[in-house]
This record gives C-alpha cells, structure tokens and sequence, in this order.
C-alpha cells in the first residue's frame, strides 16, 4: 500500500502505535488516540470504478487491546460522526467493504464536515485516480491539538484537522488537502507533501523525489483571512501558489495540444476546434470540477478556466458567496487590487441579483506577467444557470491574449456548449 515501498516515518512513539493490514487498505492505528495514525491506500481506475454495496455495519477491530480500540458506545450519542480514513466508496470488494467499517479506521468528526467537505475531498481524488494513468497511493489521517477533546468511555481523540496526501509516482505529483474538523470548515487549495510533513512531522513517503514545480518555498505559502460585509464568513486557507510555479492549474502559456494529451484527458468541442475540456489538470484546485482550455494550433495555449459545480441558492445562498471571497481574497493577495471589481453591489439579495442575469465579476490585469508564467489577465466570475443554481469561474488569459480574443473564455454557457455539440456558441 506504500510508495517505493517505503513505510511512513512516524516521530512520535507515544501514541502507542501499531499496525493493522486489511485485504486493500493498511493503518497505523494508535493506541493512544484510538484511532488511526494514518490509513494507506493503493488505488487506480480499476478499483475506483467498482461499486460496492454500502455495508454499513460499524464494528470493533478484536485484532486490537481492548484498553487501546474504540467501540461503538464511544460514538453513540456523541454527536460526532463515524468518520472513514479509506473511504467505503472507494472499496472494491465485499470483503474490503466490510473491512472498511473498522473502527481502526474512523475518527470522530463534525456531520457537516465528514458528509460535504471532507466527502467532496474524497470525490476529487477518486476522479483524479480515474483519469491517472497506473497506481496512486492515498494517505489519510486525524491531527490533533495538544489537548484533544475526547468522546466515550473510551476516550476517543477528537481531531483539530484531518488531511488526504494524493501521490501519482507516475507523473511525480503529489499534494496534500488539509481541513479543519469543523462544520463550518470549507476546502481550501491543496497544500504540498512538504508542507504537509512540515505540519504533521510525519515523513510519509521516504526519500520522495518532488519536482520543483511541486515543491513550496516559504514565500510560497501564504495565510489568507476574510470577511464579507456582515455575515460570519470567517475562514483561513493555506494555499500553494501554483502559478508562481507551474502556470494556472500547473499549465503553461503555449502548451501544444500534443503536450497536454500527455498530462490529461482532453475532450474536443465540435463547435469550435479550439475549445478542449477535461476534468482533472495537472495541478487541480478542490473547488473546480471542469477546466476549459483555449489551445491554438500554432500558439499552443492561451486561455484556461476551471469551473465549479453547480451551487444551489436555495439551499444555502452563503455557499457562493463563500466561495467567491474566498477566491477574491487569494487572488487580491497575489495580484494586488482588481482592475475593475463589480462584487461589491449595493442592498437587494445578491443570489436573486445574479439570477437576473446581473453576475458577480472581478478582474485583473498582471503586469509583471514574467513572475506569473505569462498570466496577463484573471478573472473570477459567478453567474446563473437555472433559476436556484450558480457557477464560479476563474480564468487565466496568458500571454497579450489578443490572438485567443475569440476563444475567450467567459461563462459556464461554454461548459454547457461543449457537452451539448448541437448548441454551438453562435446559437446564444
């Protein structure tokens, strides 16, 4: 289940740690905590494709002490879900299904947290395994404070955080999502194995050889705080600046189309021979769900946007707004003021706003394009697709842009383009 296979190097001997093997999944369970140290997965597409009945039926690893395992009494009526550290989802058998119900390998974690972020964490990285090319191996652990809360009799660690290390030896990436074991934690961009190692002093792969290009230095790693008018959306995200490093979405300016074959699944619109679409790129954000690209044949690539799915404004109408200053925030951050801002509107509900076709814009222009892999212009973007449904945007013009202006990317109306041919752009 491990990379090179090489065990994870764990500092910390107090935790009473002590290994468990499952039929595809291993842990280093702790005694301590009574919970998992860390979960290892080995997975590709043929696993992830399988579906598997849910069992459903939690039980106590007997493998364990019983001074050192949780049970199910510690969880009932804690107000805590049972949460997994190798998905069900991801098992591709009966027996590693059943397998997965251990409560070796589940941590007590916020309803909110485990059935929304953390799931659409797990739901990112099995769409990325869909699209890789071999093995990808997946770590997952709690964190925890110098003082955890606990639940049961038992005493069951609470964690502060749970992270999921995602590396792809084939194309030598690696990234790490890191969230706070709350309600209100929402996904932030992906850390580094670096950084990741930095914070749990775990080295989980030995002697990983990262590319530069998937490596942060400390400039790289900044601490972004936002507030928006009244409401309390109050939230702090750690962030890689991969286009410092790598381009947008670890894309460069002038990428061939043969180039790009090789690091993702490129779908052609049949309206117009420049538009391509894939759902995973080299360096995926956690908030998208499509990218969009604008390849020329003789310039190569010049425009990308990734996509968010879509946000329902009658279920939470804070979601989109969230996720818009989010971004806003990070990007001010890195790229200085926007040149023109129109997200600040006045009075009125800015859900019904938008679905009056009055969309949320901001965009700036990077003048010291050479420090960002030739990014010339970013914008964000959220507008209406049916009546309670919003999209967010963000897009990268690279190089003077002048020679994509046709193929400039706008609004989820292109998604919708590229999976329905018969619409073509011109239709709108």
């Amino acid at each position: 289940m491990f990379a090179n296979n090489e065990i994870p190097v764990i500092p910390d001997q107090n935790l009473k740690p002590r290994a468990l093997c499952y039929s595809e999944f291993a842990i280093l369970h702790s005694g301590k905590s009574r919970t998992p140290i860390y979960v290892a997965q080995r997975l590709n597409k043929g696993i992830v494709e399988e579906k598997i009945p849910r069992s459903n039926r939690f039980f106590a690893d007997a493998r364990l002490p019983q001074s050192e395992r949780a049970t199910l009494e510690d969880y009932h009526q804690s107000g805590m879900d049972r949460g997994h550290m190798a998905p069900a989802a991801n098992m591709a058998t009966e027996e590693s299904m059943d397998q997965s119900f251990s409560l070796a390998n589940i941590v007590p974690q916020y309803s909110v947290n485990n059935r929304k972020s953390w799931a659409g964490i797990e739901r990112a990285t099995r769409k990325y395994i869909m699209r890789a090319k071999g093995d990808v191996f997946v770590i997952s652990g709690p964190v925890f404070g110098p003082n955890p809360q606990t639940i049961g009799m038992n005493k069951v660690w609470i964690p502060n955080h749970l992270f999921k290390l995602v590396y792809d030896p084939i194309t030598n990436r690696s990234w790490a999502h890191w969230l706070d074991n709350t309600n209100q934690a929402r996904v932030g961009k992906p850390i580094t194995y670096e950084e990741l190692v930095r914070r749990t002093g775990i080295e989980f792969i030995p002697g990983l050889p990262i590319s530069k290009h998937y490596l942060a230095h400390t400039e790289d790693i900044q601490s972004i705080s936002t507030t928006h008018e009244n409401n309390t959306i109050k939230h702090v995200d750690i962030y890689y600046d991969a286009d410092r490093n790598a381009g947008p979405f670890g894309l460069k300016m002038g990428q061939k189309i043969d180039e790009l074959n090789k690091l993702m699944d490129l779908k052609q619109n049949d309206t117009n021979s420049g538009w391509y679409h894939a759902t995973t790129v080299p360096t995926p954000y956690p908030d998208f769900e499509e990218y969009v690209l604008s390849i020329l044949p003789e310039e190569g690539l010049c425009n990308v946007a990734g996509m968010t799915g879509p946000l329902r404004t009658d279920d939470d109408k804070n979601i989109f707004l969230t996720k818009f200053s989010k971004l806003e925030s990070m990007l001010t951050a890195k790229y200085g003021m926007p040149f023109i801002r129109l997200s600040n509107k006045e009075g009125g509900n800015l859900a019904e706003k938008i679905h009056a076709g009055d969309p949320l814009v901001t965009l700036w222009r990077v003048k010291d394009s050479e420090s960002f892999s030739n990014i010339s212009t970013v914008k964000i973007k959220a507008e209406s697709i049916s009546k309670n449904e919003i999209v967010i945007n963000l897009v990268y013009g690279l190089g003077d842009g002048m020679k994509c202006k046709k193929l400039n990317l706008v609004s989820k109306s292109l998604l919708i383009n590229l999976k329905k041919p018969s619409r073509s752009v011109a239709d709108r």
